[in-house]
């Protein structure tokens, strides 16, 4: 920004030059006495000496200027006052288009301007814009002109389309993507230092999980505005809830956009949730049918959360929809934590924008597809001191429908200090599986995932039987998981490697493996540590792009209070048909029986038992030395899950729970 002189500065073999371009020309150069207040390349000229520049101030039309590398000429129209010249107002700034050489334009105090002569005619450009200066220009890679106004914000325009879109919806993929582009993966994330982007982050989709107090971030009836969604609320995805008996409810948000210049109502908002893994399964064919007429989807793979409509979408508000997950739908847990991966799809559809994506890779399709987008997270946590290893499934799966894919799976460990244990299914190679797997060593140490299979089997065929059972296609899969692993008797293992690498893994059209991970906890580990973890699956031919991913947090949480007492519950069947006696004691450190006499008691719950919701009392029987309850009642009942406090002197020591194999229906004393 100078007033009237315009310099070229070279860097030659001696050093910087300098050359002063206005006073150039003779009688051809640059007359006015102004400010100049942008340059701007004429990409016509090969030799790169030819430039465009745009003067501020008043009192002359003349406010854009070429110089051909010798002389200077007026690019500001025919004359003064003519339709098809610039207005006499303040100009600030120039850009022109290398791709078509000879379109410039201006933004000035009013407006926008362009020309496709090379200055010899102008235009307004400046449609939607609000009336306010326009301080800079910058002409994006993709074809995109922005403006920036004094006070009223950034504004853009495609270059190349002859006008803008009524409605055009988007759900974001990554922080980068804006729904104009195939996104782009492994970019720097803007809003988290070193880090970086992928697709199945999508900061659009959130999710808000009761804490310790059963207390929601908002409330689950209520709505919530773009400015809540966005500085606000903390994204809970990393610790969806879910509980073997109780129904836990998880709120999910996705915000939506509007980049078209017609506010959109009756906005279609289709949520699914889908079975975790690394690549997630296929769409069903001819979903998008479903997703226009806003019938759900619900398959093997996919379930619907819900269908919402959302009005008054427009640029620069987007509006937040809400669903309702159920821990009831979500797949079985990986471990007894309570804490589980799954993923969540959104979908967006307008009779004016509709859905018309045909592609059932979800990757694929959300990085395409602009009313797509998925997240895709979980957090693994460690609790005690000696805790047995934390056993982490995840699923590499083939989405297409009618042909083979060749994969590679990596599990970047990112050097984590403990060991890693891999547990594969039937893996179909051209081989030997150990020629394939790098950076791990084939062993046969199945004792801890042979205990974790039995006790989960165990707890999956109980939960079936009881009043909240877990998704039942997705619990017989998982007893199917388990059984491939169990069957094939195939691991390896590593300790503090970088990553392990598992290639040319063959799979059938619309197939899955599911691949277990064992994680000990490292031996020096520290409350507060935590460990990422990374998931790829790529395809590898095509030059290894990456399909499918997840992401794990391994962290090291604080040791659990060691109790001074210790209950046992357990029960028998009583002499009278039909019914069932619940036995309990309580220790003392001393292993000693903690009796009424010593101020002990116990309490039971019944959570889903019908007629019972108060605690009952334990009596004591001397001779057995146990509290006993007994449950009376003839009609089939099936399994009670049943919830035990001790306490001495009044206050909780101890507890535990029963999962009682019953035919009683209500519980008497």
């Amino acid at each position: 920004y100078t007033t009237t002189a315009v310099y070229r500065f070279v860097n030659g073999t001696g050093g910087w030059s300098q050359t002063r371009l206005d006073t150039l020309g003779g009688a051809n150069n640059l007359p006015l006495n102004g400010s100049i207040t942008d340059i701007a390349i004429d990409y016509a000229d090969v030799t790169g000496n030819s430039i465009y520049i745009s003067m501020g101030g008043q009192g002359d039309y003349r406010h854009v200027w070429h110089f051909n590398g010798t002389q200077w000429a007026q690019r500001s129209g025919p004359s003064a006052g003519h339709a098809n010249s610039l207005l006499d107002v303040q100009h600030n700034a120039i850009v022109t288009d290398p791709t078509n050489t000879q379109h410039i334009y201006v933004g000035a105090d009013i407006g926008v301007w362009r020309s496709t002569d090379g200055g010899a005619n102008w235009a307004s450009f400046s449609e939607n814009l609000p009336d306010a200066s326009v301080m800079d220009l910058k002409l994006h890679p993709r074809r995109m002109l922005r403006a920036s106004t004094h006070g009223r914000g950034v504004y853009e325009r495609l270059i190349d389309t002859a006008s803008a879109a009524g409605i055009e919806l988007y759900v974001r993929d990554t922080q980068l993507d804006q729904g104009r582009f195939t996104t782009v993966n492994n970019l720097d994330d803007p809003t988290d230092m070193g880090e970086v982007v992928k697709h199945w982050r999508g900061p659009d989709i959130k999710l808000d999980t009761p804490d310790a107090g059963g207390n929601y971030q908002f409330p689950l009836t209520g709505v919530i505005d773009f400015v809540e969604f966005t500085d606000i609320l903390n994204d809970d995805s990393r610790q969806v809830a879910t509980h073997a008996t109780a129904t836990i409810i998880t709120r999910v948000y996705v915000q939506v956009h509007n980049r078209g210049v017609t506010p959109a109502d009756n906005v279609q908002v289709m949520a699914l949730l889908a079975n975790a893994s690394a690549g997630l399964p296929a769409l069903p064919a001819g979903y998008e049918v479903d997703v226009q007429n806003g019938i759900a989807i619900n398959n093997a793979n996919w379930q619907t959360l819900g269908i919402v409509t959302l009005d008054d979408v427009r640029v620069g508000f987007p509006k937040v929809a809400s669903f309702s997950l159920d821990s009831s739908m979500l797949p079985p847990p990986a471990s007894l934590s309570g804490n589980d991966h799954h993923c969540v799809l959104a979908l967006i559809h307008h009779p004016d924008d509709q859905y018309l994506s045909t592609q059932t890779n979800t990757d694929q399709n959300s990085k395409i597809e602009r009313k797509a987008a998925h997240k895709n997270l979980k957090v693994v946590q460690f609790t005690g001191t000696i805790p047995p290893p934390v056993i982490v499934p995840f699923r590499i799966s083939n989405a297409l429908l009618e042909k083979m894919l060749i994969t590679r799976l990596t599990i970047r460990l990112n050097n984590y200090a403990g060991r890693v244990r891999i547990y594969l299914p039937h893996l179909k190679v051209d081989g030997d599986i150990r020629e394939f797997v790098s950076n791990a060593k084939p062993n046969d140490d199945f004792r801890d995932f042979h205990a974790w299979a039995e006790e989960h089997v165990q707890m999956l065929k109980l939960n079936q039987q009881s009043r909240n059972p877990y998704h039942k296609e997705w619990t017989l899969q998982r007893q199917k998981d388990i059984e491939q692993v169990m069957n094939m008797n195939i691991m390896f293992e590593t300790t503090k490697t970088k990553e392990v690498i598992i290639d040319k893994i063959h799979m059938e059209p619309n197939s899955y493996s599911t691949i277990f991970v064992l994680f000990d906890r490292p031996e020096n580990a520290k409350f507060g540590d935590t460990f990422d973890i990374e998931v790829i699956q790529q395809d590898v031919e095509r030059e290894m792009e990456v399909i499918g991913g997840l992401d794990l947090r391994v962290e090291v949480k604080p040791e659990p209070k060691e109790w001074k007492y210790f209950l046992r519950l357990w029960q028998r069947r009583w002499r009278r048909k039909g019914d069932t006696i619940i036995l309990s004691r309580l220790y003392n450190s001393d292993d000693e029986y903690v009796s009424p006499e010593k101020g002990g008691a116990i309490t039971l719950t019944f959570p889903e038992m019908n007629g019972l919701t108060k605690p009952v009392k334990m009596k004591w029987h001397r001779r057995w030395k146990a509290y006993y309850y007994i449950l009376r009642g003839t009609k089939t009942f099936g399994h009670t899950l049943i919830v035990a406090k001790g306490s001495v002197d009044g206050k909780k020591v101890a507890g535990g729970k029963l999962m009682v194999e019953s035919n009683v229906r209500r519980a008497f004393t």
